[in-house]
């Protein structure tokens, strides 16, 4: 849910600025992010509510709890609106990613193709890495919940989707960090400075060796 709304205010951020500028304030922002709490809130706990369709159970074999669905209404109302915000993302994302791409075609007609060439490298490789991030973290997170409350499966599928899931939240930042220049550089400098530490100095090494015929003549 939070993921969905920030993909929609990035989209009304680049697609629709006057919309994003006129109804975006510090204290909308503020409330939404209130209302998705207490929804995120009122949905996880109502494993704790007798008649919920969901129950938290305690896997012995991998020492964690799981939220399990019962019933068949819970495991519908959880696919839809993971559907729901799985829709939300594909639909903002696109059509952000078809605006950003026809904005640098036209701006390259101007001054030239080989000034956007690699930021339309970087739009590509960015706007597909995340779209299989969400692919294979998400999808198999709402096929497993889905299906848990029709048949029964092995719960290690269940916990695998699950793990898949919040790797989601480790892969999305880690791939739009990659696809960013100036932390791509810093990264690298790091990366750079290290080696070049390791490395022996071969001035250093020349000037401190000293040839057998020089020590012989200054013991001389």
């Amino acid at each position: 849910m939070t993921l969905s709304l920030i993909s929609t205010d990035r989209f009304l951020f680049i697609v629709k600025p006057h919309i994003h500028k006129r109804f975006m304030s510090p204290r909308v922002a503020l409330v939404l992010v209130i209302i998705v709490w207490i929804v995120n809130a009122a949905f996880y706990s109502s494993g704790f509510i007798d008649g919920s369709g969901v129950v938290y159970q305690y896997v012995g074999k991998l020492g964690i709890c799981y939220a399990f669905t019962t019933s068949l209404g819970m495991a519908i109302f959880h696919f839809l609106l993971a559907s729901l915000l799985l829709c939300i993302i594909l639909v903002t994302s696109v059509w952000t990613f078809c605006f950003t791409r026809k904005f640098i075609n036209n701006q390259s007609m101007i001054v030239g193709e080989s000034v956007y060439a690699s930021k339309k490298k970087r739009l590509f490789g960015i706007f597909g890495s995340m779209l299989l991030v969400y692919g294979i973290c998400f999808i198999p997170g709402i096929f497993f919940g889905t299906l848990l409350a029709i048949i029964d499966f092995p719960v290690v599928l269940g916990i695998t989707a699950l793990i898949f899931f919040f790797l989601a939240v480790v892969l999305s930042p880690v791939v739009q960090a990659y696809f960013r220049p100036e932390i791509n550089s810093v990264i690298v400098n790091i990366f750079c400075r290290k080696m070049l530490k390791r490395k022996p100095n071969p001035t250093t090494t020349s000037s401190s060796y000293i040839s057998p015929s020089a020590a012989l003549d200054e013991h001389v």
